[in-house]
């Protein structure tokens, strides 16, 4: 590869990590309230687009590969962009820990909710007279 090539890869690579900083801070936003219900459907453009966005950046990374394991040097706005893209990868790591806590958490606050709905319908349940059918199956009977 020449330097242009490995320029304009190394250029790919750092906008590439850009946008999967962006897209896991969306991401985050639409896990961060517990109090809000979650969208499913941003969720999972979400993660499709983040999927997307890393199989991007394992093909420029096989191909920026052998370059970074060579004793040759490269020239200096190469060698910045890797040092940005590295930046950018730890930031990547950082946010995607923060996802998969957020997740965590809201399955568990979700657990816990349904497990005090399921408690106070055995609860409701053992008020009802006996031999009487709900409302609801009455109407279809």
């Amino acid at each position: 590869m020449n330097a242009p090539d490995l320029l304009a890869a190394s250029r790919r690579e750092e906008t590439l990590y850009r946008e999967l900083v962006a897209v896991y801070e969306t991401l985050a936003t639409a896990l961060g309230d517990e109090v809000v219900a979650v969208d499913p459907a941003r969720v999972a453009a979400g993660y499709a687009r983040a999927e997307t966005v890393t199989d991007r950046l394992r093909q420029v990374a096989a191909t920026l590969a052998p370059h970074r394991l060579s004793a040759a040097t490269v020239p200096a706005a190469v060698g910045e962009l890797w040092r940005t893209s590295a930046v950018l990868a730890a930031t990547v790591a950082d946010l995607n820990a923060g996802l998969v806590a957020r997740a965590r958490a809201r399955r568990a606050a979700v657990a816990t909710r349904l497990a005090s709905l399921a408690g106070a319908r055995q609860g409701l349940g053992a008020y009802r007279p006996l031999g009487r059918r709900p409302a609801a199956l009455d109407q279809h009977a």
